[in-house]
Parts: C-alpha cells; structure tokens; sequence
C-alpha cells in the first residue's frame, strides 16, 4: 500500500473511532441524567468496556487511543457531576480517574 492511501485509510479510522466514541459518551450522558438509578451501573460498565476494549484494539496509535477515550469519557464526568448528590460527584472522579489511566496505559503499551 502506499503511503497516502494509508494516510487516507488511517484519517478515516481516526475519524470513524471518535464518532463511535462521541455515541458512546453521549450515550452514557443520556443514561446517567436518566431517574432509573440501574441505567448509572449499566452504563458505568458499558464505558469501562468501551475504554478497555478501545485500548486493546488501537494501542498502536496512542493519539487516537487518548482523543477516543477522552470524547468518551467528558460526557459521563459531566453528566454524573450535573446530577449534584455526592454518589453521583464520586461516579464521576471514577471515571475522570479512570479515563486517565486507560490513556495513559493506551500510550505506553
């Protein structure tokens, strides 16, 4: 393959993982400002899955690793700090603390 078409090719997965992971966060947002309270504990696993499973697949490319997680992760930080009651401020430095790690860890594999 030659080079720009593997530029092009990398662009369009770049694009395609930040998108995904955009859904992903707003997803999670949606579920954590929801009244059901066992939407926070499905949606907190279907992140933390989302990061692990983002980490292992595209460790190779460690900026799209940390832009991914980092568009995935704003949305569940700033949607369980909205709710205001102390669980759901907790939630939230779980996966700021969280969402650190995993790119860190994503970018020196």
């Amino acid at each position: 393959m030659e080079p720009a078409a593997a530029s092009s090719w990398e662009t369009v997965h770049a694009v395609s993982t930040c998108g995904f992971a955009l859904h992903n966060g707003c997803t999670a947002a949606c579920g954590f400002l929801a009244a059901d309270l066992v939407l926070p504990v499905l949606l907190t696993g279907l992140a933390f899955g989302y990061r692990s499973g983002t980490v292992t697949r595209i460790a190779c490319r460690p900026r799209v690793v940390g832009i991914a997680i980092s568009i995935a992760t704003v949305h569940a930080i700033l949607a369980s700090a909205a709710r205001g009651n102390s669980t759901s401020i907790a939630i939230a430095t779980v996966f700021l603390c969280g969402g650190v790690d995993s790119t860190r860890s994503g970018t020196f594999i």
